[in-house]
């Protein structure tokens, strides 16, 4: 019963949504569709479920450029626009590094996770127990995440179906309802 009523809740989502359009819903305030993105073959749009990160600088009122938000500290500044044009920063060596270093060390527990494509390890600030083996690295929330995600994978990836059903449907007519002729 409760697998039908959260399907029921992810087909009204995408109805609302277009099918995957982000949105925010009314009551959390959270876009829905960022936990489907990978179902439907996007790239999420918050940076703690991208692959790689690093495109969420932090800006001080001092012109301080920061590699990220969340790590506004001596060892990601990577300078300041009053000096060095904007665009040399965030095309830096120091930034692709950072952004990079996200995927480059995740845990082998991760790689080997089903819904890593959905998670990718979270937000690095956060990746501070050891993984089963020991293995440092392991994201705080990963418990929750991955519980999430594997409970939800099959409803995103049968609505990505659906979607995809529809678009082909709506291919084949002509915007009224009605199939075209396509040869024969």
């Amino acid at each position: 019963m409760r697998r039908s009523v959260l399907a029921a809740v992810v087909v009204s989502l995408a109805v609302a949504a277009g099918c995957g359009e982000a949105r925010k819903t009314e009551e959390s305030g959270v876009k829905s569709e960022e936990a489907a993105a990978p179902a439907f073959g996007r790239q999420q749009s918050l940076c703690i479920f991208r692959e790689t990160c690093g495109d969420l600088p932090a800006l001080e009122h001092n012109g301080d450029l920061y590699a990220c938000d969340h790590f506004v500290d001596p060892a990601h500044h990577l300078g300041n626009i009053q000096k060095t044009p904007l665009v040399e920063l965030l095309e830096s060596p120091a930034q692709r590094a950072f952004g990079q270093a996200k995927a480059d060390t995740l845990p082998g527990y991760c790689l080997d996770c089903e819904v890593r494509f959905m998670c990718n390890g979270g937000c690095p600030k956060d990746r501070i127990l050891r993984a089963p083996d020991g293995e440092a690295g392991l994201n705080y929330l990963c418990a929750g995440y991955k519980r999430f995600f594997t409970y939800c994978r099959p409803f995103f990836e049968d609505l990505a179906a659906l979607c995809r059903m529809r678009d082909e449907i709506t291919a084949k007519t002509n915007n009224r309802g009605v199939i075209q002729n396509t040869g024969g």
